[in-house]
């Protein structure tokens, strides 16, 4: 451990010694998601922490999230030590309250009475802490988690033995907490094979259970079910929505295909059902970067019915769907509380299958098979398939390829131009700069060929002048710009504006 001082502190402002960068750990929270942590007991502690909250509260994402930083604008801050952390500070802006819900807030408390002081959360209500001992004072910063207050002996230069104690009783060796999760803490554990245990859950023959557990595995991790509960819950309502994973696309084919609700018939693992949920699904995986077009299910129906779609179908439906009036409102409250017929209700309405009918197993039995597993289950959420292209690195190099992506995508630059502004400081990541660069000379480039009587791009620049507003009102800005640049060509070389009507 090499400690340092900073701002002239030996110690932050929770207690714990500042340490330079060799003294932290990288631990990885999820798959690409990954912080900088001092090694020791803030390793097992916020580590495992961190693992919950985004398991049990909010997916996290490595762009806005960090832990040790070498500097900081507060002189007494934690970060510089590696002993605290920000979490979605797109989502929890600084000095802001409130930005979680009433169902986020409840977890919370019980993740920090179960972490019993050694995790502090600078979210709370500080007037209300008791000062006598030191603590966070202000402001407001809901983002913001950290060891907590006591935990460190600096008389003695060690952690507190009674913070020893906790990581022995409730953190894993896993680097999980057990936390909603069960197991022992210090307990390896065991190893067990992925596919044999996927087959005894779901009641299936092994070889179908190998061939279909890559997407069983994303299906989980894209539901947030990473707990015994949870994976329990999914394999049992999945199951019987897919007619035990054999399913992809609904076996009614209605009329052919002639109206919506048979062009768009139930497929994936959960069936989706709907040009509203092709969409919808289609926006997700979006968002995740997992196809290019947002549209792509909307316009090749079919294509949803391939395997590689039908455990993130499911994960889809099973984190969009909210239904207020029931009991638990989500999936994942239903799962955690162990409610079948809750869950039953969010994705079928009703009970239809809930009980075993003509010696087929119902999503009771399901759920109570898989869940008789218990840890064995986690076994599933780990799993990545033998193409894996992270799998095939060693850490060393997945550490080189994260590092890669952050210059590329989360560090801000500034400009190079000799005619950038005076004081401008950084303007964007290299990925934004390079975006931004397209948008610029395709700009220029529109005017040279328009200048030359380029047709295509004359065309495009009269469709865009003549845009109608009110069916894409995102555009004002180059509909004006559009306009100029035809009257700035009609100026220089009117002739080649011939027939061309913006």
């Amino acid at each position: 451990m090499a400690f340092r001082t900073f701002s002239g502190r030996r110690f932050s402002e929770n207690g714990w010694p500042y340490v330079d960068e060799g003294s932290c750990k990288w631990f990885q929270v999820a798959p690409g998601v990954s912080m900088q942590i001092q090694e020791g007991a803030p390793y097992e502690v916020l580590g495992a922490f961190a693992r919950d909250y985004h398991e049990f509260v909010e997916p996290i994402f490595d762009p806005d999230c960090c832990c040790w930083t070498p500097g900081n604008s507060v002189p007494s801050s934690n970060h510089p030590g590696g002993t605290a952390y920000d979490l979605r500070w797109q989502s929890h802006p600084f000095q802001k309250r409130g930005s979680f819900t009433t169902a986020q807030l409840r977890t919370i408390q019980e993740l920090l009475d179960w972490y019993e002081g050694t995790v502090f959360w600078a979210g709370i209500d500080w007037k209300k802490l008791d000062r006598s001992q030191g603590g966070w004072g202000s402001p407001i910063d809901e983002m913001h988690w950290q060891m907590g207050y006591g935990t460190y002996d600096q008389a003695a230069g060690r952690v507190q033995p009674w913070v020893s104690d906790f990581i022995a009783r409730k953190i894993r060796t896993d680097g999980f907490s057990t936390f909603r999760r069960g197991g022992t803490g210090g307990a390896p554990t065991p190893s067990v094979d992925a596919a044999a245990v996927l087959a005894k859950a779901a009641g299936i023959p092994i070889a179908k259970a190998t061939e279909i557990l890559p997407e069983v595995a994303a299906g989980l991790r894209g539901s947030q079910c990473t707990s015994v509960l949870r994976i329990a819950m999914w394999l049992a309502q999945v199951g019987h929505e897919s007619d035990n994973f054999e399913a992809t696309e609904e076996y009614d084919k209605g009329d052919g295909g002639v109206t919506e609700r048979w062009i768009y018939l139930g497929r994936t693992w959960i069936q989706l059902t709907w040009k509203s949920a092709y969409a919808g699904f289609g926006k997700w995986c979006c968002d995740r970067g997992l196809v290019t077009d947002p549209n792509v299910f909307v316009n090749n129906p079919r294509s949803l019915a391939g395997l590689q779609w039908a455990g993130l179908g499911a994960a889809y439906y099973w984190t969009e769907t909210v239904r207020t009036q029931r009991k638990y409102h989500t999936l994942n409250e239903a799962s955690d509380a162990g409610d079948v017929l809750v869950a039953t209700q969010i994705i079928n309405g009703g009970t239809n299958g809930l009980e075993d009918t003509n010696g087929r197993p119902g999503r009771r039995t399901r759920y109570n098979r898989a869940l008789a597993l218990g840890d064995q289950l986690l076994t599933l959420t780990t799993q990545s398939g033998d193409d894996d292209f992270m799998s095939a690195l060693n850490a060393d190099e997945q550490r080189e390829v994260l590092n890669l992506l952050r210059v590329l995508a989360k560090i801000p630059y500034p400009s190079r131009s000799p005619l950038r502004r005076l004081g401008e400081g950084n303007i964007d990541t290299i990925a934004g700069i390079g975006l931004n660069e397209d948008g610029n000379v395709h700009v220029l480039v529109s005017i040279l060929l328009g200048l030359v009587g380029d047709p295509n791009t004359l065309d495009d620049l009269a469709e865009l002048a003549d845009a109608d507003l009110t069916k894409f009102p995102d555009r004002a800005g180059g509909k004006a710009l559009a306009h100029r640049i035809l009257v700035f060509i009609a100026t220089i070389n009117p002739t080649v504006l011939q027939g061309v009507t913006a």
